[in-house]
């Protein structure tokens, strides 16, 4: 998530991932989108509409990008976006409306969730800000959004090792084990993405379409498989939990 329009060093590693997924995923659900309603794009998290990087990065926010792919692939859609700062929202607004016309603007991220149509197809990306509330909303929208909308896959980008900082805080109300987010969810099945970076940067997708394929190439693969156990079991501890778990020795200052 950034912040004004400013952003972290490895914000080209998100929106460019992000971009192929989202890519990927319309192409993977377009011969059955087109027999139920239109694809659902949820975005509780929107940002400013334009974000310039420390990386490099120099584009659009990813509902803009979605709107983009949407006009490409002359598909049936709905984007709804919630941002809560004013001003970022306004730039929201005017970046969306350069490429389409189908997008709903909130203020409240719950609200993105609709209360009826719980059998749409498409995608809930959730980008957070790395803080102790956002944990929290986010686990309240992938648990509820799993329970009303069964056919709306989740998108989930996160640092793993800021909820890890969380551990063992007694004020928390959320799950400080990536793993528990995805016990908590509704899905059948999940992939995860190799990590990057030193705060442990993934993407984990939260499905109930069994014949969504590993993405092998991109380093994206399945929860149940040897190498996205072995990503999870990384993200899923720290270092002296792991040596703990796999040894039984404590590491010193533990």
């Amino acid at each position: 998530m950034c912040v004004d329009g400013i952003c972290g060093k490895h914000t080209s590693f998100k929106q460019l991932f992000f971009s192929k997924f989202i890519e990927h995923h319309i192409n993977v659900i377009n011969n059955v989108e087109s027999r139920f309603k239109p694809y659902l794009y949820i975005d509780p998290f929107g940002g400013p509409g334009h974000i310039s990087c420390k990386d490099g990065y120099d584009g659009p926010v990813s509902s803009v990008r979605v709107g983009q792919l949407m006009i490409q692939y002359n598909m049936n859609y709905n984007i709804v976006v919630a941002e809560k700062n004013l001003t970022s929202a306004e730039k929201l607004k005017d970046a969306l409306g350069q490429y389409c016309s189908n997008f709903t603007i909130k203020s409240d991220a719950m609200e993105t969730i609709p209360s009826h149509d719980n059998y749409r197809f498409g995608m809930m990306y959730l980008d957070p800000p790395m803080t102790k509330d956002s944990f929290s909303l986010v686990e309240e929208l992938m648990v509820q959004t799993s329970l009303m909308m069964p056919r709306l896959d989740l998108l989930l980008y996160i640092g793993a090792n800021w909820i890890k900082r969380f551990r063992g805080n007694s004020n928390v109300e959320f799950s400080t084990f990536l793993e528990d987010f995805t016990n908590k969810v509704n899905k059948e099945f999940w992939v995860i993405k190799q990590q990057v970076g030193g705060n442990q940067y993934t993407f984990l997708a939260g499905t109930n379409y069994k014949g969504w394929a590993e993405w092998g190439k991109e380093y994206f693969y399945s929860t149940d498989d040897i190498r996205g156990k072995k990503i999870m079991f990384r993200l899923n501890y720290s270092e002296p939990e792991r040596l703990f778990i796999t040894t039984g020795m404590v590491q010193k200052g533990f």
